[in-house]
């Protein structure tokens, strides 16, 4: 979104100013904007959410499995594999 508010700026000749209080007044308008726009954007995201049935928790529509005890195991292992080669492996 400020990429494309920079471009716009840049596009009507905002990118030939050469004062520097007039460019930091012109990138605190752009950075207000682009606040306001976002706040606005989440707002009528949330409103969409909420249309949709949303009430801020996930309810799966399945049961998530727990993890058995050798998942965790496995997990271990990989971790520790990992850590021995990042600590044992010569630095190219």
């Amino acid at each position: 979104m400020v990429g494309s508010m920079i471009k716009a700026i840049k596009s009507r000749g905002g990118g030939l100013i050469k004062s520097i209080s007039k460019q930091s007044q012109m990138f605190a308008e752009v950075f207000a904007l682009v606040f306001i726009r976002s706040y606005d954007r989440a707002e009528r995201v949330n409103k969409a959410m909420e249309s949709r049935g949303y009430c801020g928790k996930y309810i799966a529509a399945t049961e998530i499995p727990r993890m058995r005890s050798i998942e965790y195991i496995f997990l271990l292992a990989l971790f520790l594999i990992n850590v021995y080669l990042l600590l044992c492996s010569p630095l190219i």
